[in-house]
């Protein structure tokens, strides 16, 4: 069943590194949208859907007590995602006075659609695996999967940034959404399969309530490492293609940095994954911030010399992040099975994707404050210092609130 899972969360990660990388791009620069409406319009998704997460939590939570129910939910989820996916793509097509109107609705769609794989798809890693040890083999797999398709959405924005002011260019995003629904789909398909032939020994217990979930001190810790994470790698991923697109004068730099940043956090899962079981969660999850903090540190000093080099930093930036996604989800799926893993998982991406909206307002309001799409001109120096400037203070957020995890991992 693992491959099955690894599978299904790729074509989940295509969803979700497809609108953390380039819903805000897609909509400036191919929507021709204002910077500061478009993400005034996708935090207000990201909050409905932190919402979402909890009543899809609250009321099928005790539904997802076993991987086979969670297998079914997250292909409902998978299939709705797909249609609202590709239909938010159409934005670029419709008519100029209602495409801050159509890309709402279409966001919010995606959104709620978003829910209904999310939270079976992650509950999953609580209920396929006992031991802190298993669950870091499964959040590495997984990520190593989510890692890959973060490296197929980097290399399409890099063809999609080569592509802007070309005729006919607002149909590339349309064609590119319907493959990746498409890939998700039958990756959800072949879950939902393997998941209905999974032995009924590794069900949850039923889910409890959401106030129960924030009460419990096992879970309060990692929902506030996974915020500071959220908030300081959105920061950096969602201006990253601006940078990329407006501050490196070659389409060709501009895709080796983005494709640097995903290759980081895929090769780096093998040292994760085998580092947690030696290390145990808090200093694995210090190491990490300390990788992160490296990455930003190289990518600010080799972008205001030579842009080009930057892909060396975003690739220690990503070995970086994928450790700290390692180490958040390890310890959510400890709390998920005492506490019931549709809510403890809820609890957590709620906060998450909470921070994740803050995140994208500020983006906002730098792109509407600053002259990015002048390149070689000095409007993409504030672009690299707020990229660099969250994750770094986020780093030392995040090592402080580890220093509070377990020295040894349990099971």
């Amino acid at each position: 069943m693992a491959a099955a899972y690894a599978g299904a969360h790729l074509g989940k990660s295509l969803f979700w590194y497809a609108g953390d990388l380039l819903f805000v791009f897609f909509l400036t620069e191919f929507g021709g949208l204002d910077a500061r409406a478009a993400s005034l319009a996708l935090a207000a998704a990201l909050v409905f859907s932190a919402i979402a997460d909890l009543v899809v939590a609250k009321v099928l939570g005790r539904h997802i007590s076993s991987t086979a129910a969670a297998g079914r939910l997250q292909l409902v989820g998978a299939v709705a995602c797909a249609i609202t996916f590709v239909m938010f793509s159409l934005t670029a097509i419709v008519t100029a006075d209602q495409r801050l109107a159509f890309a709402c609705v279409a966001s919010l769609a995606f959104r709620a659609a978003y829910a209904l794989i999310d939270v079976p798809q992650n509950a999953m890693l609580g209920l396929a695996a006992a031991t802190d040890r298993a669950r870091a083999r499964l959040a590495g797999l997984r990520i190593v999967f989510s890692g890959v398709a973060s490296l197929l959405v980097s290399a399409l924005a890099g063809l999609l940034i080569a592509g802007l002011g070309q005729p006919r260019a607002v149909w590339s995003p349309i064609a590119a959404s319907a493959a990746l629904a498409l890939a998700a789909t039958l990756g959800a398909i072949f879950l939902a399969l393997a998941a209905s032939r999974h032995v009924a020994e590794l069900a949850a217990p039923g889910a409890v309530s959401i106030l129960q979930v924030f009460r419990s001190r096992a879970v309060v810790l990692p929902v506030a490492m996974g915020m500071v994470a959220a908030a300081s790698t959105t920061l950096f991923n969602k201006l990253e293609p601006y940078y990329a697109a407006f501050a490196l004068a070659s389409p060709a730099a501009a895709t080796v940095l983005l494709t640097a940043t995903a290759l980081g956090g895929v090769v780096s899962q093998g040292v994760w994954s085998g580092l947690a079981p030696r290390l145990g969660p808090r200093a694995l999850a210090i190491l990490a911030a300390a990788t992160t903090l490296a990455g930003v540190l190289i990518f600010f000093a080799l972008g205001r010399v030579a842009p080009q080099g930057v892909a060396l930093g975003g690739f220690v930036y990503g070995a970086g992040t994928g450790g700290l996604n390692l180490v958040n989800w390890t310890v959510v799926a400890a709390a998920a099975r005492p506490l019931g893993p549709a809510a403890t998982v809820s609890a957590f991406t709620f906060a998450s994707k909470l921070a994740n909206a803050a995140a994208i307002i500020a983006v906002g309001e730098l792109l509407a404050r600053s002259p990015y799409r002048q390149t070689g001109s000095e409007g993409h120096w504030p672009l690299l210092g707020l990229m660099c400037l969250a994750p770094i203070v986020g780093a030392f957020a995040y090592a402080v609130l580890a220093s509070r995890l377990p020295r040894r991992a349990t099971g």
